[in-house]
């Protein structure tokens, strides 16, 4: 089946640019909330209407969310990284990313910062490209696939491996700066907030899961949170507290200077997705049970919850009322 890649208003290209841009997982601060633009085509009552559509004529499919900066759109499918225009949809270049020895791709959200553009394999392999041409700059090895997006900060590049190793590399060299030995690695995508770099993992066979804090320069560990499922979703930081879910159906609000739990809420379901954060609410789907629920954020109480059924998503928040 080839992917066809619809351009949405709301939560893609209409909404975000030129006043914001995109430029990894979940949007620039990993929070899940996105701006509406003043441009008419993002109006509330023009949400899911198709800008353009572009076929990428790859049998495997996309296997990413799209990125944005302030000229192109990226994103991954079919053992390529492609860049659109913007505006039009229209094809700039494509990056061939398919390993033939190892026979696997690409498989972790793309991120676009410093005119490069950076992603994971399940090779094992953290590819950085030029952002405007396609050129590969570098490529870092590690010693497991690399399902985490990484994320960009005081050029850095930080992401977490399979090989249980949570790295930072020289945005522009490559090279590598520290890296922090987790319990077993994961999914989870990092958050950079200050000095200090939160990300999620997973335990031996899926048990208990943690929340490390680190030290952005050094890579030391400022303070460890213990949780009893994996956490693979990103972690988002809002009002001096870190907001995580974990795999069995917790979410919890973690304090962002001590690492100490202020408050859990039982979802009652596993889930795999992020939260999502407001002033005043916490957002979070849950897959098992397909509802959605809304806590306040700074107490945990329920604010209110809504079935979807089958939901499979994550969420993401546009101006101030769409989910």
């Amino acid at each position: 089946m080839r992917t066809l890649l619809l351009l949405l208003a709301c939560i893609l290209w209409a909404s975000m640019a030129p006043a914001q841009v995109w430029t990894q997982y979940r949007g620039p601060h990993r929070t899940g909330v996105g701006k509406l633009h003043e441009d008419p085509r993002a109006r509330l009552e023009n949400l899911g209407a198709t800008l353009w559509e572009f076929d990428d004529e790859q049998r495997m499919g996309a296997i990413s969310n799209a990125v944005l900066d302030e000229e192109n759109a990226y994103y991954v499918s079919g053992g390529y990284l492609l860049a659109l225009d913007y505006w039009s949809g229209e094809e700039q270049w494509r990056a061939h990313m398919y390993d033939p020895e190892k026979r696997r791709g690409a498989v972790s959200h793309p991120t676009v910062a410093e005119g490069s553009l950076f992603v994971g394999g399940r090779n094992g392999t953290l590819y950085a490209y030029n952002a405007s041409t396609g050129k590969q700059r570098w490529t870092y090895p590690t010693g497991g696939p690399i399902l985490s997006s990484p994320t960009v900060a005081d050029g850095r590049i930080f992401f977490l491996s399979q090989d249980s190793l949570f790295y930072a590399l020289d945005a522009q060299t490559g090279e590598r700066v520290w890296s922090f030995l987790t319990h077993w690695g994961g999914n989870s995508s990092p958050t950079v907030a200050g000095n200090t770099v939160y990300v999620g993992c997973q335990e031996f066979v899926g048990t208990e899961g943690y929340l490390y804090a680190l030290d952005t320069k050094s890579g030391a560990l400022k303070w460890q949170f213990e949780a009893k499922g994996s956490i693979q979703g990103v972690p988002v930081i809002a009002h001096g507290n870190v907001y995580v879910v974990s795999d069995d159906g917790y979410l919890f609000a973690v304090d962002t200077a001590t690492g100490q739990e202020k408050w859990q809420y039982n979802l009652s379901a596993n889930t795999l997705s992020s939260p999502t954060v407001t002033d005043s609410a916490v957002y979070v789907m849950a897959h098992g049970n397909g509802i959605a629920y809304a806590v306040h954020a700074h107490s945990g109480k329920e604010l209110w919850q809504r079935n979807f059924s089958a939901y499979q998503g994550r969420s993401i928040l546009c101006g101030e009322s769409v989910i």
